[in-house]
């Protein structure tokens, strides 16, 4: 009885789940300028908010979601090239949510270009 007691407890509790980039972002490529606003290299994927110069009553702030901070260490990515304030122009999948959208390239100002097979110059 314990056991089972046990069990139904430990499946109550809350469960981080990866999920599929299919489910939350379409095929459309879509293309974002603006500021870095905030960053987390963490896993299971990393985030960039960009701030960008939205039409009025449009909401300036868009997510942008990436691969693992594990995926861009074994590609060779400087994590320390992108910091907040860094002006950047990104492209990807839209996001099924409102300003959302999968990273598939990001420019720097110094022509550094992040995708996901790592970084190159332009």
């Amino acid at each position: 009885m314990r056991l089972l007691l046990a069990a139904l407890l430990l499946a109550a509790l809350p469960v981080q789940a990866h999920h599929s980039t299919a489910t939350n972002f379409t095929q459309e490529i879509i293309e974002i300028s603006g500021t870095i606003e905030q960053i987390r290299f963490q896993n299971p994927h990393t985030s960039f908010v960009v701030k960008t110069e939205a039409a009025p009553g449009q909401a300036p702030y868009w997510l942008v979601e990436s691969d693992a901070r594990s995926t861009f260490q074994r590609k060779g990515v400087d994590l320390g090239a992108v910091a907040a304030g860094s002006q950047v122009k990104v492209s990807g999948r839209k996001g099924v949510r409102a300003n959302t959208l999968f990273l598939r390239d990001m420019a720097l100002e110094d022509g550094t270009v992040f995708t996901s097979s790592g970084t190159g110059r332009d």
